[in-house]
């Protein structure tokens, strides 16, 4: 089987969608062409396409194209993409090994009544979740929050930054969010539900939208 190298196959999508590098650097942001054409160059090896520049690219590759370019080719760029990800809602129980580098980490930990120092909330890792990234969202930005419940059964629930989803995809969805005690710098990560228009509840900033959960018998 022949490897594939990001930065060709990155080439190639580029050059099926239509575009110059130059046209697609200027289009993204990049001030010159060399700012991302170094990611096309041989100097870049055989190592993946940051997260944060096939993000960028995202929204200029997905549809164009024949055949249309896919979410999944993009999404492969980074080298990350699960073949199977959790469904888009409902209960995901999965067997994924808990140490699979492709599992997602907890970084939050919602516990009812705890409040904690809001600038050591998210900066702490609680092992890996029983997901697989999912390929609909950029693989290094996706984390875990763990429900704790008080009882025998573990949730935990699966999540993606809220600036990755529009406001139609979070009307209704639950989120990850952080509730200010006061005025003080102290925060309760809670679990709670957009309003249908997409709005968080007052008081809190959601730091996750929740795209999947397990549920530990």
């Amino acid at each position: 089987m022949v490897k594939k190298v990001p930065r060709l196959e990155m080439r190639a999508l580029i050059e099926r969608a239509g575009y110059k590098s130059a046209e697609l650097a200027r289009l993204m942001g990049y001030a010159s062409a060399s700012g991302f054409n170094r990611y096309e160059l041989s100097g870049h090896g055989d190592k993946p396409i940051p997260a944060k520049v096939v993000k960028e690219l995202m929204p200029h590759l997905v549809g164009r194209g024949s055949p249309p370019i896919t979410r999944e080719e993009v999404l492969a760029l980074t080298g990350l993409v699960a073949t199977a990800p959790p469904p888009a809602s409902g209960v995901a129980r999965q067997t994924v090994p808990l140490t699979s580098p492709r599992a997602v980490p907890v970084k939050y930990r919602i516990d009812v009544g705890v409040f904690v120092e809001a600038a050591a909330v998210g900066h702490r890792n609680y092992g890996d979740a029983p997901f697989l990234v999912s390929p609909e969202f950029p693989p290094l930005s996706q984390f875990a929050a763990a429900v704790v419940t008080g009882g025998s059964r573990a949730v935990v629930v699966h999540c993606v930054p809220v600036d990755e989803v529009g406001e139609a995809y979070r009307a209704g969805r639950r989120y990850v969010g952080l509730r200010q005690r006061g005025t003080t710098d102290l925060v309760e990560v809670v679990l709670s539900t957009y309003d249908p228009d997409g709005n968080p509840v007052q008081n809190e900033r959601p730091v996750g939208v929740v795209v999947a959960a397990y549920v530990r018998e």
